[in-house]
Formats: C-alpha cells, sequence, structure tokens
C-alpha cells in the first residue's frame, strides 16, 4: 500500500498544490500536466459530481482534514479546493 500524503511534510504554497494535483490525477487518470489551479472540475476536467465527490474524499483521507458541505459546495476550480484545504492543515 502506497503511503498516504498526508505523510509529507507540506510547505505553504505549490507543495500542496502539487499534492492535490496528484490526487485528482490518481482518482480520474488525468495527465497531471493537463491539471491546473484555474482548472474547472466539470468544465475543462469534464469531470461529473461523483468525481468530484471522490476526489474530495480522497483528499480528506489523504490530508487528514474534514471539508464540510458547505465548503465542498463551492468547489469549482482546483485552486478553490486547495483554498478549502490549506487552512485546515495550516491554521489552528
Amino acid at each position: 500500500m502506497e503511503p498516504r500524503l498526508s505523510a509529507i511534510k507540506f510547505n505553504k504554497g505549490p507543495a500542496l498544490m502539487d499534492a492535490i494535483i496528484y490526487v485528482i490525477s490518481d482518482e480520474t487518470g488525468i495527465d497531471m500536466e493537463l491539471i491546473t489551479p484555474e482548472s474547472r472540475f466539470f468544465e475543462d476536467l469534464n469531470l461529473d459530481e461523483l468525481n468530484l465527490y471522490e476526489i474530495i474524499l480522497r483528499c480528506e483521507n489523504e490530508f487528514d482534514v474534514t471539508i464540510s458541505n458547505e465548503s465542498a459546495a463551492n468547489i469549482i476550480t482546483v485552486q478553490d479546493l486547495h483554498d478549502v484545504i490549506h487552512p485546515l492543515l495550516y491554521e489552528p
């Protein structure tokens, strides 16, 4: 079994985004090079609500965080997902 990403010591900024892009790529099979912070899950990556739900669950598991339903409902882009996870990891 591959170690969870949360075991990695993240620096603020690019390392967390890279890890999120990795999760998205691993869950969907989309090449990491095609996923950017500005990528919209539905329009640009052609994912559906179930795909996004699975990505959110994977991120919760990998980063040992809980994303509220309210926060999840507002996730449109990869950057949005990052912006939800970042404070859960770095703010008390």
